[in-house]
């Protein structure tokens, strides 16, 4: 719709409403991390809000991903599963496989 179609006043609303609010792009980035060899491939990485992390289990047997404040996490991923999060706030997350906690990983949201 043209913007000669929206009254005054929808323009000025739509001027007001922060771009934080504003629907999220439909080509927003998905970011992959591999699990093998019972490691989080990249161990860290770095994103930005609205952004997508996919973990993908190339184990042949169940990991998880759990950060270790409660703000996110996969459950049991058994061999070839994946689990995706947006990242919705910023921030260091810390995670771990619940089920090897020595399988450690970190997410920046930046």
């Amino acid at each position: 719709m043209p913007l000669s179609h929206l009254t005054p006043r929808l323009l000025l609303l739509l001027a007001l409403v922060p771009a934080g609010c504003r629907r999220a792009s439909s080509n927003s980035q998905t970011h992959e991390v591999a699990i093998h060899n019972f490691e989080f491939q990249p161990a860290t990485l770095t994103v930005h809000t609205g952004e997508t992390v996919r973990w993908k289990n190339s184990d042949a047997i169940p990991h998880s991903v759990v950060d270790l404040d409660g703000a996110f996490g996969s459950g049991s991923m058994p061999a070839d599963a994946t689990w995706s999060y947006v990242a919705t706030r910023t921030g260091t997350f810390h995670y771990e496989c619940s089920l090897h906690p020595n399988m450690q990983g970190t997410l920046v949201v930046q």
